[in-house]
């Protein structure tokens, strides 16, 4: 069968888009194609569990381009409940998400992290990709080192608002020897920020999340999609995180 590569989006000989996941050098340790369900197909079997109830509601899913992706109205979060080991990672990492905001993000909303519930070393959030944790449509990154100490990146260039309605590949680069985060959107690099420390402290007290910031279930979610989550034990090239989305970007 022929494929092409229509607006971003890796085709299929009948034009519908090809969903999947490229395995690269690096092997996924979590992969969650949120397409209907919260099975980790990674492998690592860390099935996602709805927290559903008290601050949250359940998660829904809404069907677009021949599949269903999880729909975040507000007040949803999913967490990763066992094997917080596998995902547990404070050196170099990849995480990426195939994700379409419908309104603009106004405030925190937090894609994916890991990280506990306490402002505490062994709670520290070790990575989260993230909108408008500090400027209003800027793509985030967020790390944490000693008791809640923060590093906080943002991309501007492009805003989120000018993307809202579009289904957007994000992959978010972390590499701890050059203390560097890279972004890459639609396989697209969108630019390098720095930092000054590294994570620390992250314990079997966290674990993965998303939809929702990890501390109090605050940062949540709002009208947006989600799938196609994907976490690597390592950094992806260039060259690799354009193969990935290629094959994960959505919907055109």
């Amino acid at each position: 069968m022929a494929h092409v590569v229509k607006n971003g989006t890796l085709q299929g000989g009948s034009g519908a888009p090809v969903y999947g996941s490229l395995d690269t050098t690096h092997a996924p340790v979590g992969l969650w194609l949120l397409d209907g369900d919260l099975t980790d197909s990674s492998g690592s079997g860390l099935t996602l569990t709805d927290q559903a109830g008290g601050a949250s509601t359940a998660i829904t899913y809404m069907r677009v381009g021949g599949r269903s992706w999880a729909y975040f109205a507000g007040d949803e979060a999913l967490n990763e409940a066992t094997g917080a080991a596998a995902t547990e990672i404070l050196g170099d990492v990849t995480i990426q998400a195939t994700v379409c905001f419908m309104v603009s993000p106004d405030s925190d909303m937090r894609i994916v992290s890991f990280g506990g519930d306490d402002e505490t070393s062994g709670e520290n959030l070790a990575y989260s990709l993230c909108a408008s944790t500090l400027t209003a449509g800027a793509w985030t990154s967020h790390h944490e080192h000693t008791a809640g100490a923060n590093e906080i990146d943002e991309w501007t260039d492009p805003n989120i608002d000018d993307l809202v309605g579009q289904f957007v590949h994000v992959a978010l680069v972390r590499d701890v020897s050059g203390k560097s985060y890279d972004l890459y959107l639609n396989g697209m690099h969108a630019g390098q920020q720095t930092y000054t420390t590294d994570p620390d402290g992250a314990d079997g007290a966290a674990s993965v999340w998303i939809g929702a910031f990890p501390e109090a279930l605050t940062g949540y979610l709002t009208k947006c999609l989600v799938g196609n989550v994907k976490i690597i034990s390592g950094a992806l090239t260039a060259a690799q995180c354009l193969a990935e989305a290629q094959k994960v970007i959505g919907p055109t």
